[in-house]
């Protein structure tokens, strides 16, 4: 009997944990239902700029609704990601001196411009670090491992760099 109160009061609570973060709206990943202030933008890259983080920001900006534009002229805001910048470094070596673990750090000079009023908004650098272990024998999984997380990084940076424009954008318009 005692058994059967103590799983019941578990569930229970375990159910009212869950309906109280889906209540406020929690989520563990992504910028699902992200809504931007702005509903066009114009894009400048540096030559520097992987192509797949360009296409991860272009995918989370149609996510949350913005239109990108060709002409500067036809846009509320536009985003420059200047300088990209790749670091790895290793954190560990075996007995033999071969790598077993790596520090992966992206890193990306942003800035946004208000086009209305001219004004920059941000101007800053966004990183994302990312540690993997390696086993010297599997040389080939490790490259097929680093392909992954490296996308996967930069899906993350791309976020990022959309969540702190967004920001930046609202904190600009609170402080006219």
């Amino acid at each position: 009997m005692a058994a059967g109160r103590f799983s019941r009061r578990h569930l229970l609570a375990g159910l009212v944990s869950a309906g109280l973060l889906s209540g406020c709206g929690f989520k563990l990943r992504g910028m699902d239902g992200v809504q931007a202030n702005y509903k066009t933008v114009y894009l400048r890259f540096d030559a520097s700029v992987p192509f797949e983080l360009q296409q991860a920001l272009r995918q989370n900006l149609t996510r949350a609704g913005v239109q990108e534009v060709e002409v500067i002229a036809d846009a509320e805001l536009m985003i420059e990601l200047g300088v990209f910048g790749r670091q790895i470094s290793r954190t560990s070596r075996s007995e033999t001196g071969q790598t077993t673990a790596e520090l992966i750090r992206f890193s990306q000079q942003v800035q946004a411009y208000r086009l209305d009023n001219e004004a920059q908004i941000m101007d800053t650098e966004q990183v994302v670090m990312r540690d993997r272990q390696l086993d010297p024998n599997q040389r080939m999984a490790a490259e097929r491992e680093l392909q992954s997380i490296t996308q996967a990084m930069l899906q993350n940076l791309a976020r990022q760099i959309l969540d702190s424009v967004n920001r930046a954008y609202v904190a600009e318009a609170l402080a006219r």
